[in-house]
């Protein structure tokens, strides 16, 4: 019977693993306006030579209203994703691992749970924090420059 949850519990983290991968292929960039507040963030949609527009936003951001654009993701959200991947995954795997009334520090399931997500979530923190490093996230001063606008434009072009 463990070995139906140990398989299964397998399965599922492959199979977030190629959605993750996957979700990668465009752009992700933060926009920030001429006063340097984030106004939008998102993955690329469409970009013309006046404008930008993100996936899942209806609003059409014109040139002379951005003041720079951050590509990748911040360094919260490497550490929290991380954090929660390994975390649940450690949880489910000490759940697992404590089933059997002969384990060797005689815990239950829920503190075998428990000890995995502490865990997880502590080596997750880490592994985020890394990624970050390994990232190179890139910052595009617009200002609403037309020729700054087009080297974006370029970059974003030949990204993938």
């Amino acid at each position: 019977m463990n070995k139906i949850f140990f398989k299964i519990a397998l399965a599922s983290i492959l199979i977030f693993v190629g959605f993750a991968a996957n979700a990668q292929s465009n752009l992700f960039v933060r926009i920030y306006s001429i006063h340097g507040i984030k106004t939008q963030a998102g993955k690329i949609f469409q970009i013309t030579d006046s404008s930008i527009q993100l996936k899942n936003e209806l609003t059409v951001i014109p040139v002379k209203q951005i003041g720079y654009i951050k590509t990748k993701r911040s360094f919260g959200h490497n550490v929290l994703v991380s954090s929660i991947v390994i975390g649940t995954g450690l949880a489910i795997l000490g759940a697992l691992a404590t089933t059997d009334s002969h384990n060797f520090f005689n815990i239950t399931p829920a503190e075998g749970a428990a000890a995995g997500l502490i865990g997880g979530a502590s080596y997750g923190l880490i592994i985020g924090a890394g990624t970050t490093l390994l990232k190179h996230p890139l910052k595009f001063p617009i200002n609403g420059s037309e020729k700054n606008w087009q080297e974006f434009q370029q970059y974003a072009k030949n990204y993938k």
